[in-house]
Formats: C-alpha cells, sequence, structure tokens
C-alpha cells in the first residue's frame, strides 16, 4: 500500500496540471487578500476563518489530480497484481495527502505574503485571529476529507468526469433545499442551515463550513461534531465505493 501510496504522489508531480491548479489557487487566495480584506495581517487572518466552504469548491479538482482516468488506469492495475481495495484505498490515502499539501501551500503562501506586506496591529489581536484560525481549520478539515471521500466515491462508480463532477456540485446547489423539504414534510422539524442542528449536518455536512457556524460556535462540542460528521461520511463513502468496485466487471 505504501509503495502504491508514493507512486500516486510521484505520478501526480509529475502532471502539469498540478502546478496549473496550485498556482490558480494561489493566485485566487491572494486576489482574495487583495481585494476583499482589509490593510492589515489581522483583518487577512480573519478573513481566511470566513473561507472554510470554499474548500469544498475545490474538492474536485483535487481528486481529479489523482482519479483522472480511473477506471483505465484500475484495469492497467489489476493486470499487474494490485487489488482493487488498495487501489481504491491508495488512491484515497493520495488525495488526502495531496489535499493536505495544497491547503498548507495556500493558507502559508498568503500568511507569508500578508505577514510581509500588510501592517501590523497589536501582537495580541494577532494572536487571538491566529488561533481562531486554526480552530476554523481543525473544523474544517475533516469536512474536507469526507467530500474528498464523497468526489472519490463518485468517480469509482461513474466512468465520465464530467458526471460525477457534475453531480457534486449540484448537491452543493440544490440537495440542501430538497433536504429541508423532506425532512420538515415527514417528521415536521425545520431544519435551520444557520443553527448546529445535529440531524442537519449529517445529512448536509458542508453545513457545518456555514460562515455563522464557524464563527459563532467556537466551541469543543461544535469542533467534535466536524471531525465525526467528517469522518462519518469518509468512512461511509470509502465502503460504498469499495462495494461497488468489487462488483464492477473491468473493460
Amino acid at each position: 500500500m505504501l509503495n502504491f501510496i508514493k507512486a500516486e504522489l510521484w505520478k501526480v508531480s509529475r502532471r502539469m496540471s498540478f502546478y496549473v491548479v496550485m498556482g490558480f489557487l494561489l493566485l485566487c487566495a491572494h486576489l482574495f487578500g487583495l481585494l476583499f480584506v482589509g490593510d492589515s495581517f489581522h483583518q487577512l487572518v480573519s478573513g481566511i476563518c470566513g473561507t472554510m466552504f470554499a474548500g469544498l469548491v475545490a474538492v474536485p479538482m483535487l481528486v481529479e489530480l489523482v482519479d483522472k482516468s480511473f477506471g483505465e488506469t484500475l484495469r492497467n492495475e489489476s493486470s499487474f497484481g494490485i487489488s482493487r481495495e488498495e487501489s481504491y484505498l491508495g488512491k484515497l490515502f493520495s488525495i488526502l495527502l495531496v489535499g493536505l499539501a495544497l491547503c498548507a501551500v495556500l493558507i502559508g503562501g498568503v500568511l507569508l505574503s500578508g505577514y510581509v506586506f500588510l501592517s501590523h496591529d497589536s501582537a495580541q489581536k494577532e494572536l487571538v485571529a491566529l488561533v481562531v484560525l486554526a480552530y476554523c481549520l481543525a473544523a474544517a478539515l475533516p469536512v474536507w476529507c469526507g467530500m474528498a471521500g464523497l468526489c472519490h466515491m463518485l468517480a469509482a462508480i461513474f466512468r465520465s468526469e464530467a458526471v460525477w463532477t457534475s453531480l457534486y456540485y449540484l448537491s452543493l446547489t440544490f440537495l440542501d433545499p430538497i433536504i429541508v423539504a423532506v425532512v420538515v414534510t415527514t417528521t415536521g422539524i425545520y431544519l435551520d442551515p444557520s443553527q448546529p442542528r445535529l440531524l442537519y449536518n449529517i445529512l448536509l455536512p458542508w453545513s457545518l463550513l456555514v460562515t455563522e457556524n464557524m464563527s459563532g460556535y467556537l466551541t469543543l462540542s461544535f469542533l467534535l461534531q466536524c471531525w465525526a460528521v467528517g469522518l462519518g461520511w469518509l468512512g461511509g463513502t470509502t465502503a460504498v465505493g469499495l462495494m461497488v468496485l468489487r462488483r464492477r466487471r473491468l473493460r
């Protein structure tokens, strides 16, 4: 498994698309800091705290770097004696590692640029803002991983990259009101996305990254809920993906 992950990471590092995506996201991050945040480092850090949802938008680009032509590579890997389970899990771990690297480059690059070029407030203000940012990242990380697992599962089920990518983005856009309508109709419970309701967050984990939640509920229980929901989605989608992959006929 470890050798497989190393091979996947090496293949990603040799693809020009990896550096194009990294450069594009780094440019977008700096443009955000330049255009929508104030002129102080403290304001930049606080502004980054409100961008956790943007990580969900970038997940398909990240998954595509590893899962490109998933069906063809799976057939080739099987011919070399690599099991479907090892291939699926190896690619999933590679996706998560590449995602962590990209996150470190993006956040670290913007913070470094801001620290050098922006004005500074009191050290206490900046320290508090950095602690809040660390909390937001700790809460967002498992949710990002869960959605990466969802995209990886969709890539394993659907051969067309356009299909699974569209399904993912449609779920972010239209699944919210559908789930709310179904739950209200069947149970009479109104699910407010601005409130940290457990049922709503389990069904729609990206609601955990709504700005109101990230900024208004900086508690240990909310952090644990993010990890429980995110890892639950990661484990559930992995189980479904493996089940589908075991039954697929390679063509």
